[in-house]
């Protein structure tokens, strides 16, 4: 963050509290949360992927995250590409995953077909409209194109999909679905399921990573 980098954020609160402190990005932590506590319980490898106004996630590989050492802090999942086609300089995000199978990417898509489609409760509830409809299906396959180029380069067991949209069953089934039938041979198999904690998820995380630290 401009200004913020190196910033001893972690000492900061330990000298000011007197009490061990850590510190974790949101999306690590609901991660973390889904691992100890929710729907990635017994996998020491796999993914946790939240699909909301852009895309988060968090990477566990033998039981500890996974940051990467290069500039960033941690990897940019929203930021794989999949539209090179649509990547331009002055926009750095353009063709991306994010930008092309967040939620707001779904909105987007509905509205081509009905300009009223401002969010997806009201998608949901005119699901049964074949514009509508083909507009989700569009979306699913953005969702499963960037998940099978994750788990591809990955190779990990379980893949855990947050955000709003997952509470829709045929999103989660829709995914399944695709990667299932498009999965490189050997990768078919791997477990896809919704998150199971919610707004709760980094919470839950912040937990875990306070019990580990204090043990």
């Amino acid at each position: 963050l401009p200004g913020y980098t190196g910033t001893d954020v972690r000492g900061y609160f330990q000298q000011r509290f007197s009490v061990p402190c850590a510190v974790m990005n949101d999306a690590y932590a609901a991660a973390l949360g889904e691992g100890a506590y929710g729907a990635a319980r017994g996998h020491e490898d796999y993914l946790c992927i939240t699909y909301g106004t852009g895309i988060g996630g968090g990477m566990f590989l033998n039981g500890s995250a996974y940051y990467g050492k290069g500039g960033s802090a941690n990897p940019m999942i929203g930021g794989l590409i999949l539209h090179p086609e649509q990547h331009t300089a002055s926009d750095p995000f353009s063709g991306t995953y994010e930008r092309c199978a967040s939620t707001t990417a779904l909105v987007a898509l509905a509205q081509k077909a009905d300009p009223d489609m401002t969010n997806g409760r009201k998608i949901f509830t005119a699901i049964g409209r074949p514009e509508i409809r083909a507009a989700l299906e569009q979306w699913l396959d953005e969702v499963a194109a960037g998940l099978l180029s994750l788990l591809h380069v990955t190779n990990v067991p379980c893949l855990i999909l947050g955000g709003g949209i997952l509470e829709q069953p045929l999103v989660l089934a829709g995914i399944q679905e695709r990667v299932r039938i498009l999965a490189i041979p050997g990768f078919e198999n791997v477990v896809i399921r919704s998150a199971e904690l919610g707004n709760k998820a980094g919470l839950y995380g912040a937990l875990a990573n306070a019990r580990k630290q204090l043990a």
